[in-house]
Formats: structure tokens, C-alpha cells, sequence
């Protein structure tokens, strides 16, 4: 006899925790890109070593993954908006978890 599947329990605030979150990724992402701006204009001056052209090539493969990050974290909260159970929960989930990263990836760089 098969077994009825287990229902969803879902947050009914996970969209706008989502959107939360996405908007989180956003800020942390434009902090990275101006980060990224002064290390550029740092690394082009004539005194520049070569440790700060490495430091500069580093910021910005990591703020190019902030910005894939936070295009996820944004792509989850639309579909959050018109989800529903688990499809609502997978993409709540979706969002934070890119918010973590793209919060982790600043961290690295600014610590």
C-alpha cells in the first residue's frame, strides 16, 4: 500500500526573507565592486607592485562570483513571490544560501 507523501511545511514569510536576502547579496556585492574600483586605480599607479596586480586580479574573480551570487539570490526571490510549498521553501533557500556565500566572500577579502 503506498504512503501518502509527507506535506511541505513552509514558511509563509520565506518570500520575503528571499527578497531580503537578495537584497543583502546587492549591497555586499556593491561594496565588493567599489572595492574592486580603488584596488583598480591602486594596482594602475607606477608605484604598483606586484603583489597588489595578484590582490587586484583576486578581488575581481571574487566580486565576478559575488555578482553570479547575487543574480541567483535575486532569481530566487522572483520565484519565491509566486511559489508555492516546496518550490516556495527550495528557492527561500536558494537566496540565503547565495547571501551566506556572497557575505563569506566579503568577509575573506575584508578580514
Amino acid at each position: 500500500m503506498p504512503t501518502a507523501p509527507a506535506p511541505v511545511i513552509v514558511d509563509r514569510r520565506a518570500p520575503a526573507h528571499a527578497a531580503q536576502a537578495a537584497q543583502a547579496a546587492q549591497e555586499t556585492t556593491l561594496c565588493l565592486e567599489r572595492l574592486l574600483e580603488a584596488a583598480r586605480a591602486a594596482s594602475a599607479g607606477q608605484q604598483a607592485t606586484s603583489w597588489l596586480h595578484r590582490r587586484t586580479q583576486r578581488l575581481e574573480a571574487a566580486t565576478a562570483a559575488a555578482q553570479q551570487l547575487t543574480q541567483t539570490a535575486t532569481v530566487a526571490s522572483t520565484q519565491a513571490q509566486h511559489a508555492e510549498g516546496q518550490h516556495l521553501a527550495q528557492a527561500a533557500d536558494t537566496a540565503q544560501q547565495a547571501r551566506r556565500k556572497v557575505y563569506a566572500i566579503y568577509l575573506a577579502i575584508t578580514a
